[in-house]
């Protein structure tokens, strides 16, 4: 199961960057950059938790890699359909896709807490913890917008 969500989880980072690089060189660098930061400690915990589940290293490795290529996929379909379609859908897309993964998460969380306060709290903590990504990722894509539209206008005035 876990394997099947990363794989998924894998797809949609390599359609942001597909569609990322269909914009400029400097938000594809910036977004692979930013998706490499995430997914490094995302694996390593992925793995953990193959070699908890009983699988041995070489097993454990080989489903990471799996769902690893998975991002592959998703690059190649980004870079066809950023390049034929707008890229701000599938941006669109690939952010409602990690909220529901994230809103999936801390809801499971919150189930488990014992007492209301608790529960609470723990929403808060993790409320807290999404905000500063999310401004992150507007900004990421207003620079973007920004560069987009700077690129351009310049043909457009000429």
């Amino acid at each position: 199961m876990i394997t099947l969500s990363d794989a998924l989880h894998n797809f949609i980072d390599g359609l942001a960057i597909g569609a990322s690089f269909t914009l400029s060189l400097l938000i594809g660098f910036s977004t692979s950059i930013a998706i490499v930061c995430e997914e490094f400690p995302h694996e390593i915990g992925d793995f953990v938790i193959l070699l908890s589940s009983g699988m041995s290293v070489p097993q454990a490795v080989f489903f990471n890699l799996l769902s690893a290529m998975c991002c592959y996929l998703g690059l190649v379909l980004g870079i066809l359909l950023g390049s034929s379609f707008a890229p701000n859908v599938i941006f669109a897309i690939a952010g409602g896709m990690f909220l529901y993964i994230s809103l999936t998460d801390m809801t499971t969380s919150i189930i488990h807490c014992t007492t209301l306060l608790r529960s609470w709290l723990h929403f808060l903590l993790l409320t807290i913890q999404i905000i500063p990504n999310t401004f992150s990722d507007v900004e990421l894509w207003m620079l973007g917008w920004s560069i987009h539209c700077s690129e351009n206008t310049s043909s457009f005035f000429v």
